[in-house]
């Protein structure tokens, strides 16, 4: 069945999850093969059609079987290593008969969406979010954002430094999209939510991305006093419930154009993705002001 190629897998989930092997040097030999850290993708041609089964459920599915896979595969080396083909031998045929292993194998792992065409240009309707510069600037910059996000931080900072050297040019819609990981985000953008219902939101805005290690909800009060907000005002609309369907709305239309990481900018439709540079942003902005 081709062991050594399924022993490569086994052995890269470790890796896929950050797991460890006191034994492991820089490289590893399973089965005759050598397996270079960081490049342990063997090639399952080789295997008959059940071992390529089996290889394509490890590799689709290494969040379900990594960890116990790691835990296994680290005992083996540390206790056994001169017997290990015999105990990977073994391990693969209780995997073969695992539940979790035999429901991966009765359902359709699904395909990869097409690439994306780099020259789409997205119409997209914000609706009603945060906006700053004039009305009629001939760029629009819509920017989906986190306020957790430390590369939202470096990509809100090349938006100012852009607005900057287009005077009156650059518009900037600001859609919130929070990583589902950074757990500080949601209450800081209900708060910059509730600024901006005193129409404070960008310099709450400015603040969160300033201090984005300590986004609580004592320095949302703080800060909301520093702006001038009344603080009664500011205690009541702080409330997820009031811009809960606010909130779902911008993230169906994240997900609509595709956003699948922070930050992401559409300019005048354009899609850029990620910290980037200004040069990258300059390039679009110039062509499209070239255009009229």
């Amino acid at each position: 069945m081709g062991k050594s190629v399924l022993y490569a897998l086994l052995a890269a989930s470790i890796f896929v999850f950050g797991f460890t092997i006191g034994r492991f040097t820089d490289v590893v030999d399973a089965g005759g093969e050598t397996f270079k850290k960081g490049k342990m993708m063997p090639d399952i041609s080789q295997l008959d059609d059940k071992g390529q089964q089996v290889a394509k459920a490890l590799i689709a599915n290494a969040a379900e079987l990594g960890k116990t896979a790691s835990e296994n595969v680290k005992t083996i080396f540390e206790s056994a290593p001169d017997k290990a083909d015999e105990q990977f031998e073994k391990m693969m045929e209780r995997v073969e008969k695992d539940p979790t292993y035999l429901a991966m194998m009765t359902r359709k792992i699904p395909k990869r969406p097409p690439p994306e065409d780099p020259n789409k240009v997205f119409d997209v309707d914000t609706g009603n979010v945060p906006v700053l510069g004039p009305e009629d600037a001939p760029i629009t910059i819509v920017e989906f954002s986190d306020f957790q996000c430390p590369f939202c931080s470096r990509g809100t900072n090349t938006v100012k430094q852009l607005m900057d050297e287009y005077p009156g040019k650059i518009k900037v819609k600001f859609v919130t999209k929070w990583l589902p990981f950074h757990k500080n985000a949601p209450a800081a953008h209900v708060a910059a939510y509730a600024a901006w219902k005193q129409g404070k939101f960008w310099e709450f805005h400015d603040l969160a991305f300033a201090n984005q290690k300590d986004l609580t909800e004592e320095n949302f009060e703080k800060w909301a006093k520093e702006i001038g907000l009344d603080m009664a005002q500011f205690k009541a609309d702080n409330d997820m419930e009031k811009f809960k369907d606010e909130f779902d709305r911008m993230d169906k239309l994240a997900n609509d154009v595709g956003v699948q990481g922070t930050p992401t900018f559409l300019i005048n439709g354009k899609k850029l993705r990620g910290a980037q540079p200004p040069a990258k942003f300059k390039e679009i902005i110039d062509k499209e002001l070239a255009a009229g």
